[in-house]
């Protein structure tokens, strides 16, 4: 179920890739941030995660994923409103934190037009740096960060180096876990990555 003002999965097929090339996540306690209706964190919920949160800053998202976690009668998740990390204590932590992020580029002034928006465009990359600067906070010691990217030919729709650039100035390794093309108005290369704490025990 997509509820209205809730960003629809059938726009891009980002969600399904990256959904069905998540790593295993047996009996971890996983966080996602920008959960939109569900679709991946009830599919982690389902197939060997212990505990689910889902959050995001949209309420009709957190609604609608709520919703659709009832009707897969899916009862190891949780659901929250939140900017990136706001609604965690310091004291929770993670196994694995995901987010598909917001990866089309827009200059750092540039203002929303609607909520949904917030889940397409990341302003002067604000988004991607705080969530690299506060992720290790939630992230327990063995923990890992998994991204949603995408990209094409000519680095017009994302800048996969300004991602990786930032990863590494904040101290975190990177590797590619699964990458496919996809057909949109114009050719995507939607890419899962994998982030770990360089100093991580």
């Amino acid at each position: 179920l997509v509820y209205k003002g809730v960003f629809s999965p059938k726009y891009f097929n980002g969600p399904r890739i990256f959904t069905y090339n998540f790593p295993l996540v047996q009996d971890e306690e996983v966080l996602e941030i920008g959960c939109g209706t569900g679709i991946t964190g009830l599919y982690l919920a389902k197939n060997g995660a212990k505990k689910v949160v889902l959050v995001d800053i949209n309420e009709a998202a957190v609604k609608n994923a709520r919703e659709n976690a009832a009707r897969n009668h899916i009862d190891n998740i949780e659901t929250r409103i939140s900017n990136v990390f706001s609604s965690l204590q310091e004291q929770e932590t993670f196994d694995t934190i995901y987010w598909n992020m917001p990866f089309i580029p827009a200059p750092s002034e540039y203002r929303y037009q609607s909520i949904v928006e917030k889940a397409l465009f990341d302003p002067g990359y604000r988004l991607l740096k705080h969530f690299l600067e506060e992720a290790p906070l939630y992230l327990k010691n063995h923990g890992r960060i998994l991204v949603g990217w995408g990209s094409d030919e000519n680095q017009e729709f994302s800048d996969t180096l300004k991602l990786k650039q930032l990863c590494t100035l904040n101290g975190y390794s990177i590797k590619l876990v699964a990458e496919k093309t996809s057909r949109e108005i114009n050719p995507v290369k939607f890419q899962l990555y994998e982030l770990r704490r360089k100093n991580a025990i």
